[in-house]
Order: structure tokens, then C-alpha cells, then sequence
């Protein structure tokens, strides 16, 4: 039996607003020198993972907080105000991808970003 695999975490924010969030490591905290991708795409199925297939809309590179914050140093990741602009009213859906200096490679808990509409245009 296939399992489906569902976001862990949800953002609302307004389209051209900027979006920030960060992942910190389970166990071991990171030291920066990991390599950290992150794609968004489409949430196509609500908070479902897409297919591999879904085109990539925009690729986040992360910054290295080494202060973190309480758990923490963390990779902290932005999608510019004009980025979210770009992408347009709707929900989309992103997972960071990390590789450890060993080889190890983890995925974070998916993400649901959901950017609606302004309501004051002008």
C-alpha cells in the first residue's frame, strides 16, 4: 500500500508580500556547510505532494543563520515580495532538500504557501 504524503506546514500570506521561513536540523544542529535546495511548485492537490513531473516555478537558495533562533542555527529561505508577485493568487507547495558533508541527504517537511489576493489594489 502507497502512502501519500501531506504538508506539515502552512503559510498565508498577501500576494507581493514577502515570504520567509527557516528549518532547523531534528538532531544535529547545522554548521553551514551543508547544501541546501529548495523549489516551489504548484499545490496542485491541496496540501499533496506534487508529482516530480510539476514544473519547478521558482528555486529558493537559503541563507545560513548561524544564531538561529532558540533551536538553534537554521537556513533561512525568502521568496521576495516581487517573487510572490510573480507567482500570482493561489497555493503552492515547497520542500527543502539538504545534503549533509557525509553524503546523507534529508528532506524537510513539505510547506504549503498559500498568497491570496490584496484587497486594497491602488
Amino acid at each position: 500500500m502507497s502512502s501519500v504524503r501531506k504538508a506539515a506546514i502552512f503559510l498565508q500570506h498577501t500576494r507581493g508580500e514577502t515570504v520567509s521561513f527557516r528549518i532547523v536540523a531534528p538532531v544535529v544542529p547545522y554548521d553551514g556547510t551543508e547544501t541546501v535546495t529548495c523549489d516551489v511548485k504548484h499545490a496542485v492537490n491541496g496540501d499533496t505532494i506534487p508529482s516530480e513531473d510539476e514544473p519547478t516555478l521558482l528555486s529558493v537558495t537559503p541563507v545560513f543563520d548561524l544564531d538561529g533562533d532558540e533551536d538553534g542555527p537554521s537556513y533561512v529561505f525568502t521568496i521576495s515580495a516581487a517573487q510572490s508577485l510573480t507567482l500570482g493568487v493561489g497555493s503552492f507547495i515547497t520542500q527543502a532538500r539538504v545534503e549533509l558533508t557525509d553524503g546523507t541527504v534529508e528532506f524537510t517537511a513539505p510547506t504549503v504557501i498559500s498568497l491570496g489576493p490584496r484587497v486594497t489594489t491602488s
